[in-house]
C-alpha cells in the first residue's frame, strides 16, 4: 500500500528543501509520487524529476487545503490508479490549514487506498512571531497537526530555537514534543507517535 507523507508550512520555510533531501536519501530507490501546489512554492527541478523518475502532479487552482480538498481527493486516486507509488509526498500551499487536508487523507485511508505515515510541519525560526500574528488560527493549525516539527534556518538565528520550541509548547499544549539536533534542521518529535521514523533518521545523518 503507498505510504503518504505531507509536509507542510509556510513559503520559505523549507518544505522543497525537505523533499529533495529525503527523495535523495530516506526514499532513495523506491517509486515515489508529489502532489504541490503552484501557489508561489518553489517547484521540484527537473533534474531530479528525471534522475528519480518522480511523477508530480500540481494543483494550479489556489490552496489545496481548503478550497481543493475535493480535487486533492481525485488527484490522490488518480495517481494511485496510474502510477502506483510506493510513497506519495503532499505539498500543500503554506497559506492553508494541515487538518483540512488530513480529513481528504484520512477519507482515503479508511477506503484503504494509502496508509498516512507522517504530518511533518516545517517552521522557520526566524518569522515565527510575524507568522503567528498575521495567520493566526491558520498557521496554529499547521504546528498541532504535524507530528514532527522541523524548524529551519536556525543556524542563522541558533537563540531562537529554543524559545519558538516553547512559544509552541504552550501555545499548543504540546508538551511530549521532545527537541532533537539534526544537522541543518532542528526538531521536536513525538516519541510516542513513532518506534521507527525514516524522515528523522535521514536527517541524523
Amino acid at each position: 500500500m503507498t505510504e503518504a507523507y505531507i509536509i507542510s508550512g509556510f513559503l520559505g520555510s523549507g518544505k522543497t528543501t525537505l523533499i529533495k533531501t529525503i527523495i535523495n536519501t530516506a526514499f532513495k530507490g523506491k517509486k515515489i509520487a508529489v502532489i504541490e501546489n503552484d501557489f508561489g512554492e518553489a517547484r521540484i527541478d527537473a533534474s531530479l524529476l528525471e534522475k528519480y523518475d518522480l511523477k508530480v502532479n500540481s494543483l494550479t487552482e489556489g490552496c489545496i487545503c481548503c478550497s481543493l480538498a475535493g480535487d486533492l481527493k481525485k488527484t490522490v486516486e488518480m495517481l494511485l490508479s496510474s502510477y502506483a507509488p510506493e510513497v506519495l509526498l503532499i505539498e500543500p500551499s503554506g497559506v492553508g490549514k494541515l487538518s483540512d487536508i488530513l480529513k481528504s487523507c484520512f477519507s482515503l485511508e479508511d477506503q484503504g487506498k494509502l496508509q498516512l505515515q507522517q504530518t511533518i510541519t516545517t517552521v522557520d525560526v526566524r518569522f515565527f512571531d510575524k507568522y503567528r500574528k498575521n495567520y493566526g488560527e491558520i498557521y496554529e493549525d499547521q504546528i498541532l497537526y504535524g507530528d514532527m516539527i522541523l524548524f529551519s534556518h536556525q543556524k542563522e538565528q541558533p537563540n531562537q530555537v529554543l524559545t519558538v520550541m516553547k512559544k509552541i509548547k504552550f501555545a499548543c499544549n504540546l508538551s511530549l514534543l521532545t527537541l532533537f539536533a539534526l544537522g541543518q534542521w532542528a526538531c521536536e518529535w513525538d516519541p510516542y507517535e513513532h518506534d521507527s521514523d525514516p524522515v528523522r533518521e535521514t536527517l541524523e545523518l
